[in-house]
């Protein structure tokens, strides 16, 4: 029981809203910045309306752990793009930012 509660505490109080979520591979990552990673998946499930590009801007409270984040997710992104394989990208509403990702073992 305490783990349902803790579980619903943790997404009640999360505060990100989102907006879209698409289920895609991976076609193409550029990794310049340390501080976020830029994404493109297959075209035609894009939920990006401004462009081709995806962003991941990391995630923490401090810039060491943001840059930490964007680098276990560029380690993620990678492995799935070179062995083919979905990612699912939650992402930011109003924005083209990418605030979660889940790697998919298909």
């Amino acid at each position: 029981m305490k783990r349902i509660i803790l579980l619903t505490t943790l997404i009640l109080n999360s505060g990100t809203a989102f907006c879209w979520e698409v289920t895609s591979k991976v076609t193409r990552i550029e990794p310049t910045f340390s501080d976020h990673l830029n994404i493109m998946i297959e075209t035609s499930k894009n939920p990006c309306a401004t462009g081709p590009w995806l962003f991941f801007r990391g995630a923490g409270a401090t810039e060491q752990s943001k840059e930490n984040s964007v680098k276990a997710v560029y380690s993620g992104l990678l492995a799935s793009m070179y062995s083919n394989k979905n990612v699912i990208l939650y992402g930011v509403e109003g924005s083209c930012d990418i605030d979660q990702v889940h790697l998919l073992p298909n």
